[in-house]
């Protein structure tokens, strides 16, 4: 059976003291939704240390580790020509049909988070800003809390599901028997008293098949971390995350990677077609792993 350690840590005793001298948190915001948002921004300022610029003054800041942008693709005075290149079409579809968070990783640096709250019209982006406050905040917190357990020097690469997992989500390990389907899944293990970020640390990125992992949640209200050791990729509502090759070497999924990059398949089977096995070497074999 697998083991499972959970780990709980309180934020506040991890957290950096609010006003220090660490990089700030920059957000991006028009003159008008400066001001439509102003509650926001200073909700975030007494959590974090905040700067905030006009989209033209963008280029100076794109690189920063935390970016908080508002307005979504239609925006005006420049924000639209930013967040255009960055949000997918699905993305921009959810965003003109309601007020929406996207979570985008590693896009003008790497190790880079960003945030895109933006809604149809003004109003409705105001109206995101105030539902996603603690979601953006918690966010940052989770990132920095995770970064914190992963071991220097170790070649891990750290996940982040792109929205919060709810309490009414089913998640959990992919389960013991590799012959049944993902959908005959039995009843997740993990029962969520908050809505979480949810991080996945594979712990062993080139293996296949069972292996140490890790899977972390960060409570957005509570802001306490919990970490399970685990031996598989986490399966989600029935759908199994960052399995296929796509997915998982897609950097917009990295909270973390010390370089790491897709594996190459061996040209040995060319090598073996070239040159065919005599007859005096029937009594070998060779074996490839994988």
């Amino acid at each position: 059976m697998i083991k499972r350690i959970i780990l709980c840590v309180i934020l506040f005793s991890l957290q950096v003291p609010v006003g220090s001298s660490t990089e700030p948190v920059v957000v991006v915001a028009s003159s008008v939704d400066q001001e439509l948002n102003y509650d926001f921004v200073d909700f975030l300022s007494q959590e974090k240390n905040t700067l905030v610029v006009q989209p033209s003054e963008f280029e100076h800041y794109k690189t920063s580790t935390f970016l908080v942008i508002l307005g979504g693709h239609n925006a005006l005075e420049g924000t639209g020509e930013i967040v255009e290149n960055i949000l997918t079409i699905q993305e921009k579809t959810g965003v003109l049909e309601k007020g929406n968070l996207v979570v985008k990783l590693n896009v003008w640096q790497n190790g880079q988070v960003v945030v895109v709250i933006a809604g149809p019209d003004r109003e409705k982006t105001s109206a995101a800003c105030k539902e996603n406050r603690e979601n953006v905040v918690s966010l940052f917190n989770g990132v920095k809390s995770v970064l914190r357990i992963i071991e220097p020097d170790r070649d891990v690469i750290v996940f982040l599901h792109p929205s919060p997992i709810l309490t009414t989500d089913r998640i959990g390990p992919y389960y013991r028997s590799l012959l049944k389907q993902v959908e005959e899944v039995p009843s997740p293990p993990y029962s969520l008293e908050e809505p979480s970020w949810f991080f996945w640390i594979d712990d062993a990125p080139y293996a296949k098949y069972a292996h140490p992992t890790r899977f972390v949640f960060f409570g957005i209200e509570t802001e306490t971390m919990t970490v399970h050791q685990e031996e598989w990729w986490p399966v989600l509502n029935r759908n199994p995350l960052w399995v296929e090759r796509d997915e998982y070497w897609n950097s917009q999924f990295w909270v973390y990677n010390p370089g790491l990059s897709l594996p190459y398949a061996s040209p040995t089977h060319f090598i073996l077609k070239a040159q065919p096995l005599h007859e005096k070497s029937a009594d070998r074999a060779l074996i490839i792993n994988g």
